[in-house]
């Protein structure tokens, strides 16, 4: 005895066996490609001198800010102070 559930699925199966194909016109795929062919823009193309000044502006930006993020770490930070006071504590003990 079949289930509901494999009922239904004959029942599906049934109606895609009535499905009749479309019928299209012959010159419908020629028409399309002739609008498609009309209506593209071209495209100038962008010079290498360009290409490479956005490739060297990505480059220095990316530099500086691995420069930035270096010379922002606490490690940095805490020897640049600790080397200040050094300086500092010896420039107190000075003559001059």
């Amino acid at each position: 005895m079949k289930t509901e559930k494999e009922n239904w699925i004959e029942e599906i199966l049934n109606c895609v066996e009535n499905i009749q194909p479309v019928q299209v016109r012959g010159d419908l795929f020629a028409g399309i490609q002739s609008r498609l062919h009309g209506s593209l823009v071209h495209l100038e193309h962008v010079s290498t001198r360009t290409v490479w000044l956005a490739a060297a502006s990505i480059a220095l930006l990316f530099a500086l800010n691995f420069a930035a993020f270096i010379y922002s770490s606490p490690q940095k930070q805490s020897a640049v102070h600790s080397s200040a006071l050094i300086q500092n504590s010896f420039d107190i003990y000075s003559n001059s």
